[in-house]
């Protein structure tokens, strides 16, 4: 249903509209808070002139409501217009220009009418005066469908491109899967809801049944007793059917029998019909215990169905939450080895020298600290330093320090080996004349601060993401576990480069070996499902680890497992 004007419908007004010229203005009132009605008056008869921004400008022959009070708007428009005449019109492209007055004293009232309109009051060199409806650049609605970035290369702009794409089909698959698995969910819990009600359902039938009887008793044993005299005097069933309508036809009360079915009778009572089974080998006091019986079973299996039923939809839930995780959006320092520090820095480490290129070109800021080992083939280390600043502690560059040794050939050759590092500005990929660097490899400019030789000695272990009421519980026992390892280190200064792990629950200590990384990678997670105060949630994520090749990237080659706790307690 049209309800706006178009460019043909607003030049057909401003047509219209022209007879106006030369009209004085003698008042202006608003219907509402974007309608307005122009009163003008000419030496032959009066006029009204309405417009509605982003909707309408025409002649009013109708009588409209108009407010009791002027808006601001209509105050504005009073003062700079009224007793002034209509000198022209014009419309272009659903755009309307009202000019009243000539020269420098003439005003113009500009009323759009697309998207949502506006009517602007402006003096002779367009200055806006008022507005209906101010606007900046901050409320165009505009939305961008691509970000424009700058790129140093085209490879770096594609792998950019394609690395966002693969994030989007992961994301979508996460949605997949998480679809799937809710409605598994809900198939369990339908499944389980179906099973109690029919078991409710069977023992209120019991329950119903084993009354009738009990409130029928003399009734029912006479019946079982004319059949069961029948049976001895084998009668067939059909001359017992003729005996119970011959009973019917004397008015015998037997008639309350409403048939007979082999050694079963139906009975219901005066009220409400109910077939009851009654077994004419038995009494009816026998027939209503058994049904009770019956009924009591049911009403136990309901109890026992219902803790499984709450069992198997908490376990549902735990498996649905343990098959989204897996297809969870990855942060980017995931594709790095990373481990965060007991001061809460993040260090990450290259896994090979596209790595490393990459971990110093992109990733290492300004404030940041790079590490690398005074071995062969070692790795570069950034610890990325926090928001705002400042000197990173001594203890986060002596895990830094370590992680860097133990990524470097010191590892295979079993020599230990000292580590060094430098700041952010020192690190540079631009070589000596004369000199050429390798991929991977970097000038370092300056001073090299040498860290103490660091023992061959690792830890993996578990982290769990936690929600924010989690966090907030967890604060308290996070605090005991600092000061209780705070006293361990005191205590043995030997165990200083375990701090990291010092407050997690599932956590081994690894040192150089013969083993591959697969194979200490699900000993590993072996170890962490045998731990007593593992929550039954934390492990059933455990189990979704084994087997996967990635839980277990972060393991050095030829490696020994030695110990499921890094503390004693």
């Amino acid at each position: 249903m049209k309800s706006r004007f178009t460019i043909i419908d607003v030049s057909a007004a401003v047509n219209d509209v022209k007879s106006l010229e030369g009209a004085r203005i003698i008042n202006v009132y608003d219907i509402n808070h974007k309608t307005y009605i122009m009163k003008l008056s000419s030496a032959k008869e009066k006029f009204l002139l309405l417009f509605e921004s982003g909707i309408r400008i025409h002649r009013a022959y109708h009588d409209y409501q108009k407010s009791s009070f002027p808006s601001n708007f209509s105050v504005k428009l009073r003062k700079h217009l009224n007793n002034r005449r209509l000198v022209s019109q014009l419309g272009m492209d659903r755009i309307v220009d009202l000019q009243v007055d000539e020269g420098e004293r003439c005003f113009h009232v500009i009323v759009e009418l697309y998207d949502r309109g506006n009517i602007v009051l402006t003096d002779s060199s367009y200055t806006i005066l008022n507005i209906l409806r101010p606007r900046s650049e901050k409320d165009t609605d505009v939305r961008l469908v691509v970000k424009e970035r700058k790129f140093e290369s085209f490879s770096e702009a594609v792998d950019v491109f394609y690395a966002a794409q693969d994030a989007q089909k992961q994301q979508q698959a996460a949605l997949r899967v998480e679809k799937e698995a809710m409605k598994k969910l809900e198939n369990v819990k339908k499944d389980q809801f179906r099973r109690i009600v029919e078991l409710e359902d069977s023992r209120d039938m019991n329950m119903k049944m084993a009354n009738l009887i009990i409130f029928n008793q003399d009734l029912v044993d006479s019946a079982v007793n004319i059949i069961s005299k029948a049976i001895a005097q084998k009668a067939s069933w059909g001359q017992i059917k003729e005996m119970h309508c011959k009973a019917v036809k004397n008015g015998d009360p037997v008639e309350e029998i409403t048939g007979f079915l082999n050694t079963q009778s139906l009975i219901s009572d005066r009220h409400s019909r109910w077939d009851v089974p009654i077994d004419v080998g038995m009494t009816a006091f026998s027939n209503s215990r058994e049904l009770y019986q019956c009924m009591k079973a049911a009403a136990e299996k309901v109890l026992r169905t219902k803790a499984a039923a709450n069992k198997a939809i908490k376990n549902s839930e735990v498996h649905s939450r343990v098959d989204t995780a897996w297809v969870r959006k990855k942060m980017w320092f995931e594709e790095f080895i990373w481990f965060i520090s007991s001061e809460n820095y993040m260090v990450i480490v290259g896994r090979d020298a596209d790595q490393n290129e990459l971990l110093v070109k992109r990733y290492l800021r300004p404030g940041d600290i790079y590490v690398h080992a005074d071995a062969h083939g070692a790795a570069s280390v950034v610890i990325r330093n926090k928001k705002g600043g400042g000197q990173i502690p001594p203890k986060t560059m002596t895990e830094a320090a370590q992680m860097a040794v133990c990524s470097s050939s010191s590892w295979s050759s079993h020599i230990v080996s000292a580590a060094w590092w430098v700041y952010d500005h020192q690190v540079s990929k631009v070589a000596p004349s004369g000199e050429y660097l390798v991929h991977g490899s970097f000038m370092i400019r300056g001073k090299k601060n040498f860290m103490p030789r660091s023992p061959l000695q690792l830890g993996f272990g578990i982290l769990f993401r936690v929600d924010e009421v989690s966090v907030t519980n967890r604060r308290q026992q996070t605090l005991i576990f600092y000061i209780r390892s705070i006293l361990v280190v005191l205590e043995n200064r030997f165990k200083l480069y375990f701090q990291a792990f010092s407050k997690f629950k599932y956590k081994v200590k690894i040192t150089p070996g013969t083993s591959k990384k697969n194979k200490a990678g699900k000993a590993a997670l072996d170890l962490f499902l045998r731990v007593e105060q593992g929550d039954p949630r934390e492990k059933a994520l455990i189990r979704t680890l084994v087997g996967n090749e990635n839980a277990c990237r972060n393991i050095p080659k030829g490696c020994r497992i030695l110990a499921p706790q890094l503390y004693a307690k």
